[in-house]
Formats: structure tokens, C-alpha cells, sequence
């Protein structure tokens, strides 16, 4: 190969050089990026979750609600009543922003994450509470529509008819 004829043709070399190891370089970049992205959307979510599922072990009396399909109607004697529906409304609206949280964030989640935990947890917290069924039914308007798509197309339409409850 010959010297270069002037600085433009030395340009030239050094742009075909860069090229060449600039583009493999900015690949791997945006891959470390979206490696980063996933571990902060996966951070935040479950430090959410973990919030959320606090309430658990601070309130067990509340589990029942979530997990059993417990009505908070004639659950408890009438002087504890507004105490225990505060509780348990504010439970049901934790774990839906929670739910509508991982929605929105499912496109940034390593993996299968999404449907292969998310789904089947959102699905089992809505067979499991009536008071969740019902909380959604009262407060749907409050939800982005993307997360009411999912449940009222996918969690509900799926589950079994008696899952559909009204307040009494």
C-alpha cells in the first residue's frame, strides 16, 4: 500500500478505521443500555411489590381479602368497620397501581418476565379477592387503558362467572 497522497486521503483511512470499529462499539453500547434499562425497570417494580406485600406482614388480618376471596361485608363487628374497609381499600389500590405499574412497564422487563410472572400474578390476585374484583369494577375510570384492557380482557373475561361480584 502506498502513502497517502495528501491529508484528505489520511482522513479518509482514519474515517474507514473508526467506521469499522465504531460501529461494533455502539452495538454493544446499545445492548448495555438495554441490559440497564431491563435491571431498572425489574429494580423499581419490585421494590414497588415489595412495598406493596408489606402491608401483609404489618396487616395479616388483611390477607384473607387477597388471597381468599374474603368479603369485607360482615367481616367484622360494626364499630371496627370503616377502620378495616380503609385498610383494605387502600391495599386494593396499592396492588392495583402495582399491577398497572408492571402494565405499563412490561416492553422494558428482561425476558419473560412479563407473561410468565407478571400475568399469572395479576391473574390469581384478581381469582383470589373479591374485594380486588370489585375495587377495579368501582375505580376502573382511575386506571390508563391499557391496563384496564388486560384485565377486563384477559383476567376477568377468563376467569370463572363467579368471580364477577357486585358490593351487596
Amino acid at each position: 500500500m502506498k502513502p497517502p497522497d495528501s491529508w484528505a486521503d489520511a482522513a479518509q483511512v482514519a474515517m474507514a478505521i473508526i467506521q469499522l470499529f465504531g460501529i461494533p462499539f455502539v452495538i454493544w453500547q446499545v445492548r448495555e443500555l438495554q441490559k440497564s434499562l431491563h435491571s431498572t425497570t425489574h429494580s423499581n417494580i419490585y421494590t414497588h411489590y415489595t412495598d406493596t406485600i408489606r402491608w401483609f406482614l404489618d396487616k395479616p388480618h388483611l390477607y384473607p381479602y387477597f388471597r381468599e376471596n374474603a368479603r369485607l361485608e360482615g367481616s367484622v363487628p360494626a364499630s371496627e368497620m370503616p377502620l378495616r374497609r380503609a385498610e383494605v381499600l387502600t391495599l386494593c389500590e396499592l396492588t392495583t397501581t402495582l399491577f398497572e405499574h408492571a402494565t405499563l412497564e412490561k416492553k422494558n422487563m428482561p425476558g419473560p418476565t412479563w407473561e410468565n410472572c407478571w400475568v399469572p400474578y395479576i391473574k390469581a390476585s384478581y381469582e383470589q379477592s373479591d374485594e380486588m374484583r370489585l375495587f377495579f369494577k368501582e375505580n376502573r375510570r382511575f386506571y390508563v387503558d391499557e391496563y384496564c384492557k388486560l384485565i377486563e380482557n384477559e383476567i376477568l373475561t377468563k376467569a370463572d362467572p363467579q368471580l364477577n361480584v357486585d358490593r351487596k
